[in-house]
């Protein structure tokens, strides 16, 4: 695991984070992540995420967009826009789903 965050809210849970690198502006609290994520760079800016998110496995969230409160991130999926609060993520590319 390679962490790179500049503020870092509380409550982080790692779940078998073998393989993955979270380089991020902010993270809120309660940020849960799995294995072989890959958080960070995408033309020189890296992202923002709010409070209760969780990322699963293989998912990539780059660039210098903004991830809302209460969002999952499902595994394999490709992040390369802002997400909106309390939405769901899919696909490559993603698809969100306000819930």
């Amino acid at each position: 695991i390679i962490l790179s965050i500049n503020k870092l809210g509380g409550g982080v849970l790692v779940e078998h984070g073998w393989s993955s690198i979270v380089c991020a502006k902010n993270v809120g609290k309660n940020f849960m992540f799995h294995q072989n994520c890959t958080i960070g760079y995408n033309h020189g800016g890296k992202p923002s995420i709010g409070d209760n998110v969780c990322v699963y496995a293989g998912a990539v969230i780059a660039g210098d967009i903004e991830i809302g409160n209460n969002v999952k991130i499902g595994a394999n999926c490709v992040v390369l826009k802002d997400v909106p609060d309390d939405s769901v993520c899919y696909g490559n590319p993603c698809v969100i789903k306000k819930c």
